[in-house]
């Protein structure tokens, strides 16, 4: 078993990076949109709903336990690391 990516949980030792690998990275992402001019106050609320989720204790542990790196990206933010 080994991580691709560019990040990982230094919990997880045992789980090398291959070094013939380590130029590649593999990302995995989620992202949720809405329609084009979706209310402000809906968006608002979407945000807050779902970063709480994102930062739900239980959430985090389980993302944790299998090493994945938990990054929170809103909006513009999200729009730029998307589009690099």
């Amino acid at each position: 078993m080994s991580v691709l990516s560019k990040q990982w949980k230094r919990e997880r030792r045992d789980v090398k990076r291959p070094s013939a690998l380590r130029s590649v990275p593999v990302l995995q992402t989620r992202g949720i949109a809405g329609p084009k001019g979706m209310p402000e106050p809906i968006v608002s609320k979407l945000r807050d709903v779902l970063k709480k989720a994102m930062e739900d204790p239980e959430h985090v542990s389980k993302l944790e336990s299998q090493g994945l790196a938990i990054k929170i990206m809103v909006g513009e933010e999200y729009a730029k690391y998307f589009a690099e």
